[in-house]
């Protein structure tokens, strides 16, 4: 099986992703002076509404020009990525018996509590039970975890992806991912970023009736590339290209996935036919005076098309 890649640095060209108004959030947080945000899936909103302030996660994308990554378990292709699951990392006796000696320092431990610690298998969620078990605060957990992390305990780590189109005009993409044609469609000129090495991480998708052999392969960083940027041709469809990252599994505030803000690449807004009116006029409001056009999709009164008219 035959593996060519094609990087956005190599290919520059503008790409597209279809969003929906979902009910998905951020996490708001300040750095002194500076706004930051954060996402965090698996964690409920009304658990975060508590403490936090959040904000919908598509007014960040089309106002604030942020980029979200995710995980490939959230996809509807059960083939996408799956690859076996990314090797974990987990002590050996001697290192379990260093860390449980540095837990001692600062909390009893109990005999029940170091057994598990010798013997788990999942030594994360093993740790994790202890940790919460012997009542140590959230802030001490984070530091104990840390500490692992500088000797170079890396103990899990999970995949985050973003996905893009050539195009923008799919009506099955308007209809999956925008929400039955009520969300948005952005056009991106990554150009626009210095940083080369985010647009060699951009990769065009392979479309293949065969899935990726690791024989075929001589080492596993190139197959596990080829695992992740390789479809069925059914979703030839998508025009699909993508960016990867490798996120770190916190320990305690578990998985925060990469944000990027990409607002002086956004080029285009394109409106669907269906999205609200108060959203469509929120949306060419915020653009009014700005180098960003945006479109809203007109239907065609006699054929089954569409076209987009720029509204602001």
């Amino acid at each position: 099986m035959e593996h060519k890649y094609q990087n956005l640095y190599n290919n520059p060209r503008l790409l597209y992703k279809y969003y929906s108004l979902s009910k998905e959030y951020a996490v708001e947080y300040k750095m002194g002076s500076q706004v930051n945000y954060l996402f965090t899936p698996n964690i409920p909103k009304m658990d975060m509404e508590k403490n936090n302030k959040v904000v919908d996660k598509w007014r960040l994308i089309v106002f604030k020009g942020l980029l979200f990554y995710s995980s490939p378990a959230f996809f509807n292709d059960p083939f996408d990525s799956a690859l076996p699951s990314v090797p974990e990392v987990t002590p050996t006796i001697d290192e379990r018996k260093s860390i449980i000696e540095e837990l001692k320092q600062i909390h009893k431990v109990k005999k029940e509590d170091i057994d598990r610690l010798l013997i788990c298998d999942d030594f994360d969620t093993s740790f994790m039970m202890v940790l919460n078990k012997m009542g140590i605060s959230d802030e001490i957990q984070d530091e104990i975890f840390k500490t692992q992390k500088k000797i170079g305990k890396r103990y899990k780590e999970e995949i985050a992806t973003v996905c893009f189109s050539e195009i923008n005009n799919s009506d099955l993409m308007w209809a999956h991912y925008a929400n039955s044609y009520s969300g948005f469609c952005v056009a991106y000129d990554f150009t626009k970023i210095l940083d080369p090495d985010f647009r060699r991480g951009i990769g065009k998708v392979i479309y293949s009736d065969k899935r990726p052999n690791e024989r075929e392969f001589s080492n596993n960083y190139d197959y596990t590339k080829a695992v992740l940027a390789t479809k069925a041709p059914c979703w030839e469809y998508e025009k699909e290209w993508r960016s990867v990252q490798y996120v770190a599994y916190k320990l305690y505030s578990k998985k925060i996935y990469p944000i990027f803000d990409v607002k002086d690449c956004i080029t285009s807004v394109y409106l669907g036919c269906n999205m609200p009116l108060n959203y469509q006029e929120e949306i060419i409001c915020h653009y009014k005076n700005s180098s960003v056009k945006v479109y809203n999709m007109v239907l065609d009164e006699d054929e089954f098309k569409y076209k987009f008219v720029q509204c602001n």
